[in-house]
């Protein structure tokens, strides 16, 4: 698969964003980019892989995939809000990585405190003092609810320690990333590409949803027309959207 997506990335619309010392580089795998990357294309349609994040994000809504290069020590010289070990919302909610690269420890693996999804009294109570203080939290992200938290409060919580996935290519991880997770720490400039899935359902809704092809399209159909306002917005102001587009062989080398 990491063949079919090096061969052909220059057929891809590739967008970045960048975090601190972090560049995130995706292209989103909408009827299109599939059509280019038919690897990618069997991935997506195999029912064990689709059914296991189904059963993680507790929905039978498709998530939305993307080819990611994450490039630690190409952004700018500040820190990455990514790499502070955090919660991404009150509920459930699914992320998973298929990784095209073999990922060492200097390459800021994937990191999570094991059974920190699991709700335990401290864990209430933590959330509840986190929801308290909102609007004066220090980070941006923990005051849209993005929680951060620190080794002597995940103590508190009743958590373990966190563990960094150091894993080979090919290898798949899938998260509930209610739980606490980070971005692990890198060494000098790295990169690495996988295949990611996203998927954070409304938890007011009761209903598991459908996992419709043609609703599935319409979401990528309408996540494509969200970045093509983005930009408008963006060049109107003369900047770059968050999610701006780059060059297309960007998504793969080493260099800014």
């Amino acid at each position: 698969m990491v063949d079919d997506v090096r061969d052909h990335s220059e057929n891809l619309e590739v967008r970045e964003n960048s975090q601190g010392n972090t560049l995130t580089r995706r292209v989103l795998l909408d009827d299109e980019a599939l059509e280019q990357v038919p690897n990618c294309r069997n991935l997506l349609e195999k029912k064990e892989y689709l059914r296991l994040l189904s059963y993680v994000a507790a929905t039978f809504r498709q998530p939305l995939f993307y080819i990611q290069s994450i490039k630690n020590g190409f952004g700018i010289d500040q820190p990455d809000p990514q790499k502070t070990l955090h919660s991404d919302t009150f509920h459930p909610t699914m992320k998973s990585w298929f990784f095209l690269d073999d990922v060492a420890p200097e390459q800021g693996p994937f990191t999570y405190v094991p059974g920190s999804h699991r709700l335990t009294l401290g864990r209430l109570l933590w959330e509840y003092r986190q929801s308290v203080n909102g609007k004066h939290l220090e980070v941006i992200y923990a005051r849209r609810g993005s929680f951060r938290t620190s080794p002597d409060e995940l103590e508190a919580m009743g958590y373990g320690k966190p563990v960094a996935l150091a894993v080979r290519r090919n290898t798949l991880v899938v998260a509930d990333t209610h739980g606490f997770h980070c971005r692990g720490q890198a060494t000098g400039k790295v990169s690495r590409l996988e295949i990611w899935a996203n998927r954070r359902t409304n938890p007011f809704n009761p209903l598991p949803g459908t996992g419709a092809r043609w609703i599935a399209r319409l979401e990528k159909r309408l996540h494509q027309r969200w970045w093509l306002h983005a930009d408008q917005r963006a060049a109107a102001k003369g900047e770059q959207s968050t999610w701006h587009k780059v060059a297309n062989k960007k998504l793969l080398e080493l260099d800014n």
